[in-house]
């Protein structure tokens, strides 16, 4: 009973949220981009895609028509972004909140390997938990996220308002890392970053130094496990 009232008032909020007026106009403001949703029945959509940031909610357009979609219905979903000639994915991960309710929303795959990088947008009127909790699993090489979660970074669709970032380390014990930036710079230290690496951290370093970056810019944080997963991994 207490799933079919959940999935009751998920439906309700996504009629709300279609029929409101800042909803409507920022909408057909968006672009739909080829793509493809992969949601948690096992079921996979392609067609044209758009990503409603400001509400957390994908759609896609198919020959059946625009279906909608949160984060708790969805595995994955992809999009070719045009003018960088990229495909962008996003994956959806469970947030644990205080009173032990875990809420799905989607976040954005930067990097992926034995340690991913992540990325989401939240609005800035809204308050947001520390607490997260994993439900992110691997498949053979490949972080399939066949278990609940995630949340993204996206301008296609997504309302005006005010956005800032947050970023996820996934380390090797599959466990969820949020690393916390005001301003565009991280505000935790770098020794709390090379701890989500289990192995190699003086080459980390070394790497650091090399290079003259500091894990002050997510760039830098991308750039190092990039690095890790191509050249430390697997030695």
């Amino acid at each position: 009973m207490t799933r079919l009232l959940a999935q009751l008032f998920i439906i309700l909020s996504l009629v709300a949220l279609v029929f409101s007026p800042a909803f409507t106009q920022n909408f057909f403001k968006g672009k739909w981009q080829e793509g493809s949703v992969d949601l948690m029945s096992g079921q996979k959509l392609s067609g044209n895609v758009k990503y409603d940031i400001g509400n957390d909610v994908v759609f896609i357009s198919t020959d059946d028509g625009i279906k909608s979609f949160t984060a708790s219905n969805v595995l994955t979903f992809q999009f070719i972004e045009p003018k960088k000639e990229t495909n962008r994915t996003f994956v959806s991960i469970a947030i644990e909140r205080s009173n032990n309710y875990k809420r799905k929303h989607f976040y954005e795959l930067l990097e992926e390997g034995a340690v991913s990088f992540l990325e989401r947008s939240f609005d800035t009127n809204l308050k947001r938990g520390r607490a997260l909790q994993s439900d992110y699993a691997t498949n053979g090489n490949n972080p399939a996220f066949s278990s609940p979660g995630h949340y993204a970074l996206a301008s296609i669709g997504s309302p005006h308002g005010s956005f800032a970032p947050v970023f996820l380390i996934i380390d090797e014990r599959k466990e969820l890392n949020m690393l916390d930036f005001r301003g565009g710079f991280l505000q935790d230290n770098k020794k709390k970053i090379l701890d989500c690496f289990s192995k190699n951290k003086d080459e980390l370093d070394a790497f650091l130094k090399k290079k003259n970056m500091n894990l002050k810019k997510s760039k830098n944080i991308r750039k190092l496990v990039s690095y890790y997963n191509n050249e430390l991994s697997n030695s």
